[in-house]
């Protein structure tokens, strides 16, 4: 049975659907209005996601194609487009809209992309895009498949699930570096996965730095918090180097350098 795919924008209340058809649909909630269809691909959509921050949604599928709509417009903005390896061919897996922590009502677009055919055995990139531009800003390598992922509402962090060991990574946003790897989280692929909040407004709330739940066919559900890191106080960091600094004057007038 094909899949079908249903986001909810929570901030003007649109619902966008995308199924076996290519055919982006736009309705307003709860009213229910079908507003537009967008003939977007010409395969399987693999996934949909609506920015907060604009009137951007984003829609990819098994023909290849990233697409960046204009929704109150019906119109298309861009293509993602990036220099892929020589003989090699990626597809979009999974596609998610962010915050950008460090510019406020601006958002940071997270891709998940794995190897078909020829580059199979080539590793798969968590990609961060810039969607006003269409620029893609930072990728890393994951050397696995990708499976699913998620945005902490902040924009603090991105996760992400694989596909063959069922691991669960965890990644800064802004700099794609790594900060937590559960290795075997499920015995099978992650299907899902979403970020507890922050906010004391909710009910259930994070008391870690980061925690994010995640679901897999193993019928399991798990909960993977990164700890709060420790770092050291400016002030201890400025006293350590002044005493050093202190300490290595008195050494060289001591041996008369």
């Amino acid at each position: 049975m094909p899949k079908l795919w249903i986001t909810l924008n929570n901030v003007n209340n649109h619902i966008i659907v995308g199924g076996a058809d290519g055919i982006v649909r736009l309705w307003k909630f709860p009213a229910m209005e079908h507003l537009i269809d967008l003939k977007a691909h010409t395969k399987e959509i693999d996934d949909l996601d609506f920015s907060l921050h604009d009137n951007y949604l984003v829609s990819i599928a098994k023909d290849g194609q990233a697409i960046i709509w204009d929704f109150l417009r019906g119109k298309e903005v861009r293509k993602l487009l990036w220099p892929q390896p020589e003989g090699s061919k990626f597809l979009y897996k999974r596609c998610r809209f962010g915050p950008i922590e460090e510019e406020k009502g601006q958002s940071a677009l997270y891709m998940l992309t794995n190897p078909l055919g020829l580059a199979k055995n080539q590793n798969s990139y968590l990609q961060r895009w810039f969607p006003h531009e269409g620029t893609l800003n930072k990728a890393v390598a994951i050397d696995e498949s990708l499976a699913a992922i998620a945005v902490r509402d902040d924009g603090r962090f991105v996760a992400v699930g694989t596909m063959f060991s069922g691991s669960v990574q965890l990644y800064v946003a802004f700099s794609l570096q790594k900060v937590l790897h559960i290795s075997g989280a499920h015995s099978m692929f992650v299907t899902g996965l979403e970020f507890l909040p922050v906010s004391h407004q909710h009910t259930v709330t994070s008391v870690a730095e980061a925690a994010v739940v995640s679901i897999s066919v193993d019928n399991q559900i798990c909960i993977h918090s990164l700890p709060y890191r420790t770092t050291v106080p400016a002030w201890i960091a400025i006293s350590v180097i002044v005493v050093t600094l202190f300490l290595t004057f008195l050494l060289c007038a001591y041996l008369g350098i």
